[in-house]
């Protein structure tokens, strides 16, 4: 993994902490899960090396309304059908949580956007 523009390995210490393998190994395998890093070879080196992929970041938050969308589904609505004709107070915190997600997800899309354009410019 770069860190700082240098290449970390498999067995490193990071600010004076020791890391094992293990976990570093598991956290490496969700990161190259998540899509964040990818493994990279270097001429003539036989350990592994990972780098944040070009573009993870806005591929993260384009994912991030998909999963808005399926948390709202899922909790939101199931819950608030299974809470039809009960007293308010039961359903409140459900309808609060539904009202945050519908309001993200008419405002994330503009912020896609104008992310998109930002990035269009600076270049």
């Amino acid at each position: 993994m770069e860190l700082g523009g240098e290449l970390l390995g498999g067995e490193t210490r990071a600010g004076g902490v020791s890391l094992t393998t293990g976990s570093i190994s598991t956290a490496t395998r969700l990161l190259i899960q998540v899509g964040l890093i990818e493994r990279i070879s270097l001429a003539g080196r036989r350990r592994d090396y990972f780098q944040i992929k070009p573009g993870a970041w806005d591929q993260m938050l384009e994912g991030s309304l998909h999963d808005l969308i399926a948390v709202r589904l899922l909790l939101a609505e199931r819950g608030l059908k299974l809470l039809e004709g009960k007293p308010l107070h039961l359903r409140r915190r459900l309808e609060e949580m539904l009202d945050v997600y519908l309001f993200f997800e008419r405002e994330f899309p503009a912020l896609l956007t104008r992310r998109e354009q930002e990035r269009k410019e600076a270049k």
